[in-house]
Parts: structure tokens; C-alpha cells; sequence
């Protein structure tokens, strides 16, 4: 093969690749494209369900928290973290309005709120909420037994996860705070289910690795 023949073929397999590049770019951007149109669609849609919904049973009707909830969702697959942030806060609101404030069924919803403001890089948002999930947890004891268990471990794996993303003045609180509730969790887990209790070989891993 000559040496101008080899340069010809190069630069055609070359220019090849870049339009087969380009038109997988353009592919990929057009999907993108009409994910969003199909989100700004549904988010416009429980918008409009939204404002129905409080036209009709006043703005902390517990109807609106799966609402709220979905939109929070929308929100977050568009990168609006703080508008996701802002409408699982007010899920939050009518939850304890209707239900009281210390039930468990807001832990979900102050987990869920934890990872969009870790999304954001919000950690000041997400100490508050540990703090008061924390507080909740085992001060209010509004969780018991194996769902107790479940909550405290997501803290603690919350609060390993502060180690990287919060400042680092605040890495050997978080590191402290894992191994205390995880300590915690491990003791609960045998007291309410002795030496055999769910997750107490994970536990007692997650010890030995903080």
C-alpha cells in the first residue's frame, strides 16, 4: 500500500468517525430534547392538578403530598433541586399539620429531601435535617424495631457521605456520628431480636470499616 493511498484511507476512516460521532451527539441531544418536553408536559399537568386540588380542599389537605411529591421528582430530573428541596419541605408541612409531628411516616420524606439537598451540595440543609431526623429517631421514638434499624443505618451511611461531600472542619463529626448511630442500631438490632437479628453481621462490618 502506497503512502498516499494509507494517507487517503486514514483520513476517510477518520472524517467516518466523526460524522458517525456528530450524528450519535445529535441523536443523543435529540433524545434529551424530548425526555424534557415529556417533563415539562407531565410538570405543567400536576401543576395544574395541584392548583385544583387547593382551589377545592384548602393548600394542607394531605391530597397534595403525593402531588407535591411527584413534583418534587420532575423537579429533580431537571436539575431544579431547589425548587425539589422547596416542595418536599411543603409536603413535610402539610404531613405534620395533618398527621402530627412526630409520626414515622415523615421519615421517608426527610430522607428522600436529604438526597436532593446532597444533590445540591446544600450540606448546611442536610446537618439540619440529620439533626432532626436523628432527634425524631431516638429522642420522640416515633420508629421501632426493624424500621428503626433501617433508619438509623441510611443516617449513618448519610453522615459517611458528609465526610466527602461537607467541608472538611466538619469530616470527624460525621465520622463520629456514623460509628455512634451505627453503634446504636447494632445495640437495638439485639435487643429486639437477640443474637440473630436482621442486618447484625452488616452492622457489626459497618463497625469494624468506619
Amino acid at each position: 500500500m502506497s503512502s498516499t493511498y494509507r494517507t487517503s484511507y486514514l483520513r476517510a476512516l477518520f472524517s467516518g468517525c466523526v460524522i458517525l460521532l456528530l450524528a450519535t451527539i445529535t441523536h443523543a441531544q435529540n433524545l434529551l430534547e424530548v425526555v424534557d418536553v415529556d417533563l415539562l408536559v407531565q410538570r405543567e399537568q400536576l401543576q395544574q392538578q395541584m392548583a385544583e386540588l387547593e382551589s377545592t380542599l384548602g393548600q394542607y389537605d394531605p391530597a397534595l403530598i403525593e402531588v407535591l411529591s411527584s413534583l418534587a421528582d420532575s423537579s429533580a430530573l431537571l436539575n431544579l433541586f431547589s425548587e425539589a428541596s422547596t416542595l418536599l419541605g411543603r409536603s413535610l408541612q402539610i404531613q405534620r399539620v395533618s398527621l402530627g409531628l412526630f409520626t414515622p411516616e415523615q421519615i421517608p420524606l426527610i430522607l428522600t429531601k436529604m438526597e436532593i439537598d446532597e444533590r445540591a451540595g446544600d450540606w448546611e440543609t442536610v446537618n439540619e435535617s440529620m439533626d432532626y431526623l436523628y432527634w425524631l429517631l431516638i429522642e420522640k421514638n416515633v420508629s421501632q424495631g426493624e424500621a428503626l434499624i433501617n433508619s438509623l443505618i441510611q443516617l449513618s451511611e448519610f453522615h459517611l457521605r458528609g465526610v466527602v461531600g461537607d467541608t472538611a472542619d466538619l469530616q470527624a463529626h460525621h465520622y463520629q456520628q456514623a460509628y455512634k448511630i451505627t453503634y446504636q442500631a447494632l445495640t437495638i438490632s439485639e435487643e429486639s431480636f437477640g443474637p440473630y437479628g436482621p442486618r447484625l453481621i452488616d452492622l457489626h462490618l459497618s463497625l469494624i470499616h468506619i
